[in-house]
């Protein structure tokens, strides 16, 4: 396969140096290729560690939230119930 990719190489160039010249320059892009989509990678993964550190925060928060509703929703409905029961 190698063989034939060479072969197809040649037949559009004329020399050894320049295939060898063609080759290089594949390398040196598909190089800069890689290392762009490493970066975008890195990137990616730091965001998304990010947004689940945020979430981890916000489940807390929606938790003290809900317990603070929570009792402030039993001291109004007790307060009612004694303002009811004394006609306060």
């Amino acid at each position: 396969m190698a063989d034939d990719l060479m072969d197809l190489i040649k037949g559009h160039l004329h020399s050894d140096a320049e295939v060898q010249m063609s080759i290089a320059r594949e390398m040196g892009d598909h190089n800069a290729r890689l290392k762009t989509l490493e970066r975008d990678v890195s990137d990616i993964k730091s965001g998304v560690n990010a947004m689940l550190t945020k979430m981890s925060e916000v489940k807390g928060s929606w938790k003290t939230l809900l317990i603070l509703a929570s009792i402030a929703a039993t001291v109004g409905a007790i307060g009612a119930q004694l303002t009811k029961t004394f006609h306060l």
